[in-house]
This record gives C-alpha cells, structure tokens and sequence, in this order.
C-alpha cells in the first residue's frame, strides 16, 4: 500500500479539523479535554481487544470490534449531543455541568482501561462498574424531572406554569 498526498484530501482534513476547533468553541467544550477523551476511548478500544484475545481468542470477531467501535463513537458524540440539547433549551452557564459530564466520562475510560490492563496481567478481572451507563440514566432522569409526563395534557401544564409564575 502506497501513501500519495491529495491536495483534496488535505484541504478536507484542515476544513474538518477548522469545523471540529469551531463546534467544540461554540460549545465551550474544551479541545485539549475532548483530545483526552477520544484518546482514552481508543486505547481502551485496545486494551479490550487485548483482553478478549487472551481470554479467548474466538471472541474477537469482526462483528465484536464493529460493536465496540459503534460503542466508542456513540461516547465520543454523547457530550456534543449533551451539550447541543443543553444549548437548544436555553441553558446558560453550561460549563460547570459539561466539566462534570467529562469528567464522569474520563474516569469511566481510565477505569476501563485499567480493568483490561489488569485482566491482561492477572487473568482475572476487577468488579465491573458501568459508570456510563449510570451517566445516562442520570442524564435521563434530569430531563425526565423538566419534561412533562407522557399523559398530561396541554392544560395541566400550563396550569402548572401559570401557579409557577403567580408564586414568584
């Protein structure tokens, strides 16, 4: 396989990298945090090929990595939809709540990786703490306690608003 250089090519990857530094500035979401992130995200995708090979080597097929990967990229873009839902409802003051979101997501990678790397050199494995999944539902939940329930009607929420605005 030859590398060639494309002109083409490298003007997509500038524009693209130039789109990326934007949306990441609109956002307030740090390049340098969101680099960490999709670093970890990619050495822990490593890491668990590693482990799975060891443990048996029939379990990495193409259709288990296709799944991880899928895995990785739906973390990768979970901030950026987090935030974007954030922004689209008026939130102010974001940063605070996107710092905490990362955060969660960095360690939940660090520990995984971790786990694998501990799988690799013992055999054995750590207690598995889904701490992603536990983001999720926490986020779930936050927009379950501001979005009206799937049976009240248009009346009970504005009544609910209108008692809102007369105690204040």
């Amino acid at each position: 396989m030859t590398w060639e250089f494309s002109a083409a090519g490298a003007v997509a990857s500038v524009a693209g990298g130039i789109t990326l530094a934007s949306v990441l500035e609109y956002l307030q979401l740090s390049g340098e945090v969101y680099a960490i992130f999709a670093g970890l995200l990619f050495l822990d995708f490593v890491f668990w090929i590693a482990d799975a090979y060891f443990e048996d080597k029939q379990s990495v097929t193409s259709t288990n990595a296709w799944r991880w990967i899928f895995k990785k990229f739906s973390k990768l873009i979970l901030p950026l939809v987090f935030i974007f839902v954030l922004k689209g409802v008026g939130a102010e003051d974001i940063s605070m709540l996107v710092t905490s979101v990362m955060s969660i997501l960095i360690i939940t990678e660090w520990y995984s990786i971790i786990w694998h790397i501990y799988s690799i050199n013992t055999g054995s494995h750590l207690s598995e703490i889904d701490a992603f999944s536990l983001l999720i539902e926490f986020i779930a939940n936050l927009f379950k306690q501001k979005l009206p329930k799937k049976d009240d009607s248009l009346e009970t929420i504005k009544k609910d608003e209108q008692t809102t605005q007369d105690n204040h």
